[in-house]
């Protein structure tokens, strides 16, 4: 098992004055506005406008997370981001929720299924 920190990005839909796409699963790639040329950027996972957040949950393993939290392990679920860049709405979600949500369903699924077997009371 190995254990690291992973750095996910999620680009919101933007205008078409603003020149950002996803490249792959891993690269989000930007116009430089003050330079010529584009710049690239790598992380764990990028995700584009149209990616469901089940979709982001299970890309980068997050059920495999909550299961580490069932044997003891901590884990924390960070947003960061400028006013307006959708974190909210990545971790809670609109009508069907966000990450915290699906993260809390698993959570919650593993705890009866535990209760069922009589691991736990």
């Amino acid at each position: 098992r190995k254990d690291r920190a992973q750095v996910a990005v999620r680009v919101r839909p933007v205008g078409d004055d603003v020149a950002i796409g996803v490249e792959g699963s891993r690269s989000v790639w930007c116009a430089d506005t003050f330079e010529d040329g584009v710049k690239v950027f790598t992380y764990s996972g990028a995700f584009g406008p149209s990616a469901a957040t089940e979709s982001v949950y299970h890309e980068l393993g997050l059920a495999g997370r909550v299961a580490d939290v069932c044997v003891g392990y901590n884990q924390s679920l960070l947003a960061y981001g400028c006013t307006g860049s959708g974190k909210t709405y990545t971790v809670f979600g609109g009508d069907q929720g966000g990450l915290l949500r699906l993260m809390a369903t698993d959570l919650f699924e593993r705890a009866a299924e535990g209760v069922a077997r009589g691991n736990l009371t």
